[in-house]
């Protein structure tokens, strides 16, 4: 009796290292290489809807009238209506001359302007797509360089207006 139970020991001992043997067969344990690293999932936004900037108020409210813009969509709206604040302070700017006299006029239209690029510099923190991050980047350093041109324009023309009076 005792000899069966070390019979039966035995086989049920094999049966189990048989077993385990199977088990580690099928699932082998990775090498540090292969160990599946946590990963981070990062939401693509949707690129840009905008092409640019549009220049008058309907364009500007069709656009804004359109759902699920992405958040770097909605920053250049923003940065768009105050480049059209900027145009309609440049078109009544525009039938003036360009001296001191009017240069306050001159340059609240330049304040817009620099407003319209601050805010669009905002949006691109938030661009996912490379290729419109740097279609926008390079769209306000366009606007900038304009902007700095105009003004220095202004402030030579006072400048020399001031000295010789």
């Amino acid at each position: 009796m005792v000899g069966l139970k070390i019979i039966v020991a035995v086989v049920f001992a094999s049966l189990i290292f048989a077993g385990c043997l199977t088990n580690t067969a099928e699932k082998p344990t990775p090498s540090p290489s292969e160990t599946p690293q946590p990963t981070l999932e990062i939401q693509p936004q949707a690129p840009s809807e905008l092409a640019g900037f549009v220049e008058t108020a309907e364009e500007f409210d069709s656009l804004k009238a359109q759902e699920g813009l992405a958040p770097q969509d909605l920053l250049l709206l923003d940065a768009n209506q105050e480049y059209i604040v900027y145009l309609d302070s440049v078109s009544e700017t525009s039938e003036s001359e360009l001296d001191c006299g009017n240069a306050d006029a001159h340059q609240n239209s330049l304040d817009q302007l620099q407003a319209s690029i601050d805010k669009g510099i905002e949006a691109l923190a938030l661009m996912q797509d490379e290729s419109q991050a740097q279609y926008w980047s390079a769209y306000f350093d366009s606007m900038q360089g304009q902007k700095d041109a105009f003004e220095s324009d202004l402030y030579e023309l006072c400048t020399a207006e001031n000295t010789s009076a």
